[in-house]
């Protein structure tokens, strides 16, 4: 089953996006839409009554299949000692999820962030579902970017928001870059304070007992002094 609905989701993601976009009017359709069909409401126009409600669902369906594969894999490589232990320590699933889980996800997080807002930015296929309409009501950047440069046919506008557009791309990509460098600075620190305070502990038990085997030694010469003393005592009497 698991199998299968991984298969279901990933065709978002396979699918060209003509082909997708024809789908989704299929679904949404007012005469003859499946949507309509299921829920009996015959003439129900989503898509000219909500059309950005259409657009957004559209978008995170279709940018599901990134982030399943993503976490995934992500969720895979957390180690099973570590959701063994939080709950040994009867942590809920909240807490595990933030102090076993989550830190060993950041970086397949902040990746997913990163690439999904990339993509949702510039996505172009919402104009093949719903063309920017009605009455401009579902424009995204992309669709007002095509309008203004090749619809009414001001190019230097047109080129000045895709500027624009390329520059907020640029602070989201380096909004990512420096958490993950924190994070990569802030994890060999850990490491280093962990070995540290082991090669401590050890280092302390080391001295602890080099120090009882000197005492040890001095505690045998002592008695063999002691011993030496009553022999020759006896040897006199």
């Amino acid at each position: 089953m698991r199998r299968l609905v991984e298969g279901l989701v990933l065709l978002a993601w396979i699918l060209p996006s003509s082909v997708i976009a024809f789908l989704w009017i299929a679904l949404l359709d007012r005469d003859g839409g499946t949507l309509n069909a299921l829920l009996g409401t015959p003439g129900n126009a989503l898509l000219l009554d909500h059309p950005m409600a259409c657009v957004i669902v559209f978008n995170i369906w279709r940018g599901t299949a990134f982030s399943m594969m993503l976490y995934g894999a992500a969720l895979g490589n957390v180690p099973p000692s570590h959701l063994e232990t939080a709950r040994l320590a009867g942590a809920s699933t909240w807490q595990t999820l933030r102090d076993a889980v989550f830190p060993r996800i950041r970086g397949h997080v902040l990746t997913s962030l990163l690439l999904v807002s990339l993509w949702t930015f510039n996505d172009f296929t919402p104009f093949l579902i719903t063309a920017g309409g009605p009455d401009g009501r579902s424009e995204i950047m992309s669709v007002y970017v095509y309008r203004t440069a090749l619809g009414d046919g001001r190019l230097g506008f047109g080129a000045a928001i895709s500027l624009v557009m390329i520059l907020i791309n640029l602070a989201i990509a380096l909004l990512y870059l420096r958490a993950l460098r924190e994070r990569g600075a802030t994890a060999p620190r850990k490491d280093r304070s962990e070995r540290g305070s082991g090669r401590g502990g050890g280092l302390g038990a080391g001295l602890g007992r080099g120090r009882g085997g000197r005492r040890g030694l001095g505690g045998g010469r002592g008695a063999g002094a002691a011993l030496d003393a009553r022999g020759a005592g006896e040897g006199g009497a």
